[in-house]
């Protein structure tokens, strides 16, 4: 059963609760791409439901905005929420001087020589994005592999898919309020 509700800009939000079959999907997803930590979260899952807006779907974990995906469910992104709720540091990720940070929070993806630290990774791997301290920015894709890093001074690295202050947040952030009290600053 799906339900329509509407979102502080007037923007209309579809809301219905995945079935079995497609509720494992998402579970085998996010425990072969996303690390234990994550699995656990969402194994522990009694609810998984989903939330439509215009052309973005997330996964809702128990109420809570968790991933931002597909209509087939076989890419799942994790929410800031779900970053900030887990830990970011339970995520590969990258860390990024100041002078990258407004760029960022912006919509820009993230070039090499902003990077001044990072976790090891593949190219395609789901990368959380943070600022000098370890606030978390964005999450995006990674375009090159962890090791070509050193070798390169200029250049893509990551690819921006969500960053606090997108229409994603922004439409997601009272439901997150609503859920778990947490302190998250409106952009």
């Amino acid at each position: 059963m799906s339900k329509s509700l509407n979102q502080e800009g007037g923007d209309l939000m579809k809301y219905y609760p995945l079935r079995k079959k497609e509720s494992a999907k998402v579970k085998n997803v996010v425990c072969l791409k996303l690390g234990e930590i994550v699995c656990n979260y969402v194994k522990e899952a009694k609810k998984v439901s989903v939330l439509e807006l215009d052309d973005i779907t997330i996964v809702l974990i128990n109420d809570y905005p968790a991933f931002i995906t597909d209509k087939n469910y076989s890419e799942l992104i994790p929410t800031l929420f779900l970053i900030k709720r887990l830990g970011p540091k339970n995520f590969k990720h990258v860390k990024v001087d100041e002078g990258a940070v407004p760029h960022i929070l912006n919509g820009a993806d993230v070039m090499i020589p902003g990077i001044t630290d990072f976790s090891e990774f593949s190219e395609g791997d789901t990368l959380i994005v943070m600022g000098p301290k370890d606030i978390i920015l964005a999450v995006g894709k990674a375009i090159i592999k962890s090791a070509e890093l050193q070798k390169r001074k200029k250049g893509k690295a990551i690819k921006t898919i969500h960053y606090a202050g997108d229409k994603i947040w922004k439409a997601l952030l009272p439901q997150a309020r609503k859920v778990l009290p947490i302190n998250i600053k409106e952009k």
